[in-house]
This record gives C-alpha cells, structure tokens and sequence, in this order.
C-alpha cells in the first residue's frame, strides 16, 4: 500500500486560471493618460527651445540693425522742403530727393568712377547717399537716431533742402552733414521742369562736394567743361587741405585750376598756376599733363608732346589704368594735329591694349578716319566712343564734326545717345 501510494505519481501544481496575473482593466486608460502628458511635457519643452531661438535670432537682427543704423557715417536726405508751386505739379519732397539722388548715380556713371545702385557708393571713400524720407523705417530709424544722439552715438551726414520761391528766384538753402549751408539762387520759369533740374543737379553737386571730391573734379573738366565750376571747385579742395595736406589731391586741384584758365582762354594765368603747383610737386603727371594741354591749346604742338610724354612717364604702377590710356590718347592727339597719323593710330592701339573700351581712343580713332576721308571707319568709331561715354554735346560742338551733323547715321547716333 505504500508502495502503490509511493508509486503514484507526484501531484502536479496546476496554477488557477488567470494565473498570468494583468492589470485591471481600469487602469490602462490612466498608463495613457500619463504618456499624453508626458509627450505634451516634452512638446511645450521643444517649442520653448524653438521659441527661445528665434526671440535670440529676433534680438540679434534687432542689435545689429540699431548697430549698424548708429554706426552708419553714409549721406542720408531726411527734409527736403518745397513750394506749395512744386507740389501742385506733383514735384513733392520726396520726388525731389529720388530726383537728387538719381542725378549722383548719373554723375558717377558719367565719370566712370564708381557702381550705379540704388545708393550711391564711391569705391574710395565709401560714402553713399540713401533717401529717408517715406515708408515704415522712418519712424523706426528717427526713434534710433534721438537714442543715438542722446548716448554720443550718431556718425550719418544729413542732408536738409529747403526750397523757397523769393520774387521772381528760386532760392534753395542746403545742408550737407555739420558742413556751412549753401544758399544757390536760379530763375524761375514758368515750365517747373527747369528750375528742378537746376536745383535737382545743384544739390547733387553740392553732396558731391562734401563726399568725393574726385569724382566732382572729373565731372566738371571731362564732362560739364565748366571752367567756372572747375575754377571755383579747385579753390575750395585746396582750402580744405591747407592744414591737411594730400599731395594727389593738391596736384590734381593745381591741374584743374590751370585746365579752367586755359578753357578761358587765360593762357598766362594758366601756366603760372602749374608752375606754382610743380614747385610743391615736381613729379606730378597730372601737372604735366595740364601743362602739354596748355602748350596744345597755343598750337606749340613740339613743347606739347614732349609734356605729355613726360606725364605718361611719371605716371607709376599703381596708377589707375584710365590715367595711362589718357596719357596715350594726349599724344595721339598731337600726332594727329601734325597730320602724323600713322604715329598717332601706334599710340592708340597702345592704350587700346589697355582698354578697347576708352571712349577718348575711339574718339581720336574716329578723328583720323574723318582726316582720311573714311566716313564708315569714322562713325563706327565715333559710334562705339559714344557708347563707352563720350558726351553727345562733345560732338556737337566739335568743330571737325560740324560738317557732318547733317549726316542721317550721325544724327541718328546723337538721338540715340541724348537722354
């Protein structure tokens, strides 16, 4: 019996049903809950990350607009005041500020010394001349400027106009940075185009004057041929470096000076204002330059040549590459006063290798094609001069090409050319 018993098997452990023990049915839903929340949790800590960011970036642009606003030292026009006259014709404040700064871009383009923009920009001064006066920044940029004038941090040059009508003159007062203000008067006339044009390029000229000096200078004597203007201009840049001397910018006054008594025709008073700039520096082409014009200018065409040579061989290696195809062209241009083409088109082809855009070696190529009769030759050079920047009133006048302004290619070319 015990055997048997001993025999039997060993009872198996059978686990009741349900053994496998889970969670009450009621408590999945709470896991869930918990596990939206923490994901919310971690989502509300992703976006203010995020957030945080872009408030940094915001602020950062925010500090280097204000930045950049206080430490901007360009030309701005903020006021430009005119007659009750000029509005009714639609010619606004605003208007004749786009006008003004449209006409810097022209001159700058015109002399070929710097980029068109919006702005205008001098690759050697860096200024540049913005128009404050509409839109949204104004108000933003005012509220910066009293902050930075109040803490001793403002660096723009304003520019102010005021325009009045006094009688039968239109009177224009304009401030230009810390500068004096200048007081310019011109006629009026019954069609408003033309007192705004006056006003519009004088006030140009008159940024100009303050922010480069360089580039008026050249417009004045290249392209307006104004000795007045380049005579007065010259005078106030030797002013303005009688304490603080510059040599290129002293000599190249004396050479301006001198290039506005010959166009008057003061040949004396000329060669004494470049003899008295060569005995402050001797070495400069720009003096000797003006002084082979003078000679030019008297028909002492042997003295003429030899000047110019003598320019061309002073001018050094960091010269602009325009100064050494002006060199070449002046003496061509005698060459070719003494008939001595062949000489002249050497030269020519010389300065060309320099620049086959100068529009002085296309004009003078022009020149020697009219001397030899060939017409064709003629204007497709005087063409591409004109093109590269030669004034259409330069041709006009010329008198080697008064013969020829009846020509139907001629004056097609001055109409395509006017502006």
């Amino acid at each position: 019996m015990d055997e048997a018993q001993s025999a039997q098997p060993d009872s198996v452990n059978v686990e009741p049903a349900g053994g496998n023990e889970q969670l009450p049915l009621e408590e999945t839903p709470k896991k869930r809950k918990r596990s939206i929340i923490k994901i919310k949790k971690r989502f509300k800590a992703g976006y203010s990350i995020v957030a945080m960011a872009l408030g940094i970036i915001l602020l950062c642009t925010i500090a280097i607009f204000i930045f950049r606003e206080l430490t901007n030292d360009g030309f701005v026009i903020q006021q430009i005041n005119v007659p009750e006259s000029f509005e009714k014709s639609g010619y606004t404040g605003a208007v004749v500020a786009e006008r003004i700064s449209d006409q810097l871009n022209h001159v700058i383009r015109t002399t070929r010394m710097a980029r068109v923009a919006t702005s205008y920009k001098d690759a050697a001064a860096e200024s540049d001349l913005t128009v404050d006066m509409v839109g949204f920044g104004v108000p933003v940029r005012a509220a910066i400027d009293l902050v930075g004038t109040a803490i001793g941090i403002n660096y723009k040059k304003k520019v102010r106009v005021s325009i009045t009508i006094e009688g039968t003159n239109i009177v224009m007062l304009i401030h230009v940075g810390s500068e004096i203000p200048e007081r310019m008067e011109f006629p009026d006339d019954p069609d408003i185009g033309i007192p705004i044009k006056s006003t519009v390029n004088a006030a140009a000229e008159a940024i100009l004057k303050y922010s480069n000096k360089d580039i008026l200078s050249i417009y004045y004597s290249n392209i307006l041929r104004d000795p007045g203007k380049m005579i007065s201009h010259s005078k106030f840049v030797l002013e303005q470096h009688e304490n603080n001397h510059n040599p290129e910018i002293e000599a190249e006054a004396y050479g301006h000076w001198a290039f506005g008594l010959i166009l008057e025709k003061k040949y004396t008073a000329a060669e004494k204002k470049i003899k008295e700039g060569l005995k402050l520096f001797p070495d400069n082409y720009k003096l000797y330059r003006a002084w082979g014009l003078l000679y030019r200018r008297t028909n002492n065409f042997p003295n003429a040549l030899a000047r110019h040579k003598k320019s061309l061989a002073l001018i050094g290696k960091n010269v602009p590459e325009f100064e050494q195809v002006t060199g070449f062209n002046n003496i061509a241009g005698i060459y070719i006063r003494l008939k001595d083409y062949d000489s002249a088109k050497i030269i020519l082809n010389e300065g060309l290798k320099l620049d086959n855009k100068s529009p002085l070696l296309h004009y003078n190529l022009a020149s020697i094609a009219l001397n030899q009769q060939d017409t064709v030759t003629c204007l497709e050079h005087l063409e591409k001069s004109m093109a590269y920047g030669i004034p259409v009133n330069q041709v006009i006048s010329d008198p080697e090409y008064q013969p020829m302004l009846e020509h139907p290619r001629l004056k097609n070319l001055i109409e395509k050319f006017t502006e």
